[in-house]
């Protein structure tokens, strides 16, 4: 999808200089960041909007085969994540584990906290992405055999990088306690101080996983099918977290034997 701008852009250079596709790539990739940190790229304004439409399919297409649900580890990349979410619910250290996770650290209140009201990691994009994939957040899933890259330009998509995982993405897991006979199918506006429930006799926790800023759709996440606004309650899914770790595959996908090169339907081994 760079053969357009570079066919464009070689008869600018000498004619023994040889601009390859990966030049053009590194150029245009040389935008966002000197845009993000200088204010202003001349980069930019080399490329038309189609070109940038393009551009933004490219990284999409790359790291949907490497993190999300076109990458065979793509699960296990976030399962470590999902699992250390649960034991902060459930308030427990990791004492062992045949995933990701680092139980030098996790087995210790001093490096692995689970009491705290508020908790922040901080890591690279495609741990949120890995973590939406071990979700099994199907609204991002683009098919069977992967979003495909034999295409002239970009096609539609619900898994955009520019959304997905944005310079400074956030991903933020919310704990609401409300009162048991609350409903969570019509929300009320905004409320900026916490209601007090310590008379209410009855409460019931729900989670909901909200991306930068955007409430995901977990419906089809196991345990929550029957979720509503995002909202699913905590219990269903600790219950759910074993399945989601099966799921992942974690042995198979960082050990197994399977050809790299191609895209996978749902983010494990096939």
């Amino acid at each position: 999808m760079v053969k357009d701008p570079l066919a464009r852009l070689s008869k600018y250079f000498p004619d023994d200089f040889d601009l390859t596709t990966s030049d053009v790539l590194a150029m245009m990739n040389f935008c966002p960041y000197e845009y993000a940190t200088l204010g202003s790229s001349s980069f930019c304004d080399l490329f038309s909007e189609q070109e940038w439409l393009d551009f933004a399919y490219n990284l999409d297409l790359r790291l949907y085969g490497t993190s999300a649900f076109g990458s065979p580890t793509g699960r296990a990349q976030g399962i470590g994540y999902l699992l250390e979410l649960s034991a902060r619910l459930e308030r427990k250290l990791i004492d062992s584990s045949d995933t990701s996770i680092n139980t030098t650290y996790d087995n210790h209140s001093a490096t692995f906290p689970v009491h705290q009201p508020l908790y922040m990691d901080m890591t690279h994009d495609k741990v949120i992405i890995g973590t939406i994939t071990a979700l099994g957040l199907q609204y991002f899933n683009y098919g069977p055999k992967g979003m495909p890259s034999n295409v002239s330009h970009a096609v539609p998509r619900k898994f955009q990088l520019n959304k997905v995982a944005p310079f400074g993405a956030r991903l933020i897991s919310e704990i609401w306690t409300c009162p048991e006979e609350a409903s969570i199918e019509v929300l009320d506006n905004t409320l900026y101080a916490n209601p007090d429930l310590s008379d209410t006799k009855s409460t019931t926790d729900f989670i909901r996983f909200v991306l930068n800023g955007a409430p995901l759709p977990i419906f089809d996440v196991v345990g929550c099918q029957h979720s509503k606004n995002g909202f699913c309650k905590v219990t269903h899914f600790l219950d759910a977290v074993p399945k989601l770790k099966e799921q992942a595959m974690y042995q198979q996908a960082c050990y197994g034997d399977f050809k790299p090169g191609h895209q996978v339907g749902d983010g494990r081994p096939e």
